[in-house]
């Protein structure tokens, strides 16, 4: 059965600017708003799989998003290596939770974001995001410590700066993804790679339609994207999350979840 980890927001605000969305919204986060909207999250994720917890600390407002914190697989958890300073901190505590866990933990000495910009498609095939948070030199690190191929893949508009905010692998080698936040060469790979590609506008985008969370037939999404009907017809039970208070720090569904 899925696990999953999450963080309850007790700290989480916009305090530095490391990302396009965080430019000028800085102390502009309602922590009650983002309280209640996490919640929702949250309860439905936890009526549908087991969610862990992991305690936020003061002054690291970012734990919340606990995809970046690491990757899990083959009983290993791999954990990240951030690229930001503001960031860096977090590392000792995801650390502490895996080994409280029981897990061995191995860590890239390259820049590496965990789901962020790792993510392994039904297929069991690994793809990494490069270019803002995470580098190829992590990915080759990763590869030679387990004996795996991982297809990279180069972003190229920083506001998709993660990999997870523009490419959400489904059942039956499907992918939402957002074309543009892709070099033509990533994007030549994905359309060989995948048989269904459901492309999605830059409103839509912009919405982190693409930053969902799938547990068994059940997809969870930030709301108010035109596609989402259309992306209902492919037979899933579609929930709709309002994230706006995460969204002004750059994440929203599958950035607040780790997979374990």
């Amino acid at each position: 059965m899925k696990q999953l980890l999450m963080c309850y927001p007790k700290y989480f605000d916009v305090l530095y600017d490391i990302n396009p969305w965080m430019t000028h919204q800085i102390g502009k986060v309602s922590s009650d708003i983002a309280v209640k909207q996490w919640t929702s999250l949250f309860d439905k994720l936890n009526s549908l799989c087991r969610v862990n917890l992991i305690e936020g600390v003061p002054g690291l407002p970012d734990m919340v998003f606990t995809a970046n914190g690491g990757i899990v697989f083959n009983d290993v958890a791999v954990l990240s290596r951030f690229s930001t300073r503001e960031r860096s901190k977090e590392e000792y505590f995801f650390h502490a939770w895996f080994q409280e866990e029981g897990y061995d933990v191995f860590q890239p000495r390259s820049s590496y974001e965990g789901e962020g910009d790792h993510l392994i498609d039904s297929n069991n095939r690994h793809w990494l995001g490069s270019g803002f948070r995470s580098t190829k030199k992590a990915a080759r690190e990763i590869e030679n410590y387990f004996d795996i191929t991982i297809h990279t893949l180069e972003l190229v508009d920083p506001r998709w700066y993660h990999l997870d905010t523009c490419f959400l692998p489904l059942d039956n080698n499907t992918i939402i993804w957002y074309p543009k936040a892709f070099s033509h060469t990533s994007q030549q790979l994905i359309r060989e790679k995948f048989d269904t590609l459901i492309e999605v506008s830059t409103e839509d985008a912009l919405k982190f339609v693409c930053n969902g969370v799938l547990v068994k037939n059940d997809l969870l999404l930030p709301s108010g994207s035109k596609i989402i009907e259309s992306i209902s017809e492919l037979g899933y039970n579609i929930h709709e999350f309002n994230l706006t208070e995460f969204i002004k720090a750059g994440g929203a569904a599958k950035c607040l979840v780790l997979t374990i």
